[in-house]
């Protein structure tokens, strides 16, 4: 699609990513331009040689039938979430780890120019995620990030990543607003990606509280994610079998039996997925990885049940 991601040339690549947009809608300029702007000016916007505000940007995209997450779709300029490919590029490519932050860094040498701070906390993900079994890979850059995260009231998906990262290094106030904000986006929230974000954010969030002993805030939560939804729930059903995963684990940790009852659904679970999906690496490593989780959690003096290479592989 269109211009480099980086072509500092292109100063109007909004323009360039909408006339992609509209033709892919079957407008032609006089027809997408209709009372908003001339066709002459909306020719000149999409060769990058005229500007347009924001108001009237937002009335062409509804005027062709397309929204912001469309055009979000031939839109290659630099987005916050540009240094995700960068990160599969390097984790495909078999980089061993210590060599993995040197070329995160030559490789993201020109993004970022207008927030390096923002770069700051890309390189800080990518490091830990890099080196993950060494532990955090910068303390004294980590106490910065929280107080970073103590300011700020509306968080992006990096900063919601590192809350997950770093959850167990945060002090309990910040996870309390941290539960907040995931709280009301998965109250209010009718956009199914923002939802199961949200959704993901509390399952760290039980898993915080519940390690730490907290049990009935962890009980609390785990209530709150189960209230129901008027909409989207028919979609969530694999983030609720998450939500039950992570309450088994909550519930054997008391030495709750009823923990194993939940486990056990969710091995059946996995089982299910991996039949529908044999080739998903995920659910071929989830299952066994939950079953010895399990089993080392439970003390209770019950079996969860024999385990043997042909329930594995069932």
């Amino acid at each position: 699609m269109g211009e480099s991601i980086l072509d500092k040339k292109s100063y109007h690549i909004f323009g360039i990513a909408f006339k992609e947009l509209r033709e892919a809608r079957g407008l032609s300029l006089k027809a997408a331009a209709r009372d908003i702007v001339t066709p002459q000016f909306l020719s000149q916007f999409e060769k990058g040689q005229k500007s347009i505000t924001l108001d009237k940007f937002s009335r062409l995209l509804i005027s062709i039938g397309a929204d912001w997450v469309d055009f979000l779709d031939f839109y290659q300029g630099e987005r916050l979430d540009s240094y995700f490919s960068i990160w599969t590029e390097l984790a495909d490519s078999g980089v061993h780890f210590e060599q993995f932050v040197p070329a995160a860094v030559e490789k993201l040498k020109d993004y970022y120019l207008d927030n390096p701070e923002y770069k700051k906390q890309v390189l800080f993900a990518m490091a830990n995620l890099a080196s993950y079994r060494q532990g955090i890979a910068d303390k004294t850059y980590q106490t910065q990030l929280i107080h970073h995260l103590k300011r700020v009231n509306h968080f992006n998906l990096l900063e919601v990543d590192l809350f997950n990262m770093l959850m167990q290094e945060l002090p309990f106030t910040l996870v309390e607003k941290i539960e907040a904000y995931h709280l009301k986006t998965y109250r209010e929230s009718t956009d199914y990606n923002s939802l199961t974000n949200a959704h993901n954010g509390l399952l760290f969030i039980i898993g915080y509280y519940s390690e730490k002993g907290y049990y009935h805030r962890a009980d609390q939560l785990i209530a709150e994610i189960k209230k129901g939804r008027s909409f989207n729930t028919f979609r969530m059903s694999y983030d609720m079998a998450m939500l039950e995963r992570e309450e088994a684990a909550h519930l054997l940790r008391q030495n709750k039996k009823e923990g194993l009852v939940k486990a056990r659904r969710v091995i059946e679970f996995f089982k299910l997925m991996k039949a529908f999906d044999p080739t998903n690496e995920y659910y071929i490593e989830a299952l066994p990885q939950f079953i010895a989780a399990i089993n080392k959690l439970n003390q209770t003096g019950e079996l969860l049940f024999p385990i043997d290479e042909s329930f594995l592989d069932s």
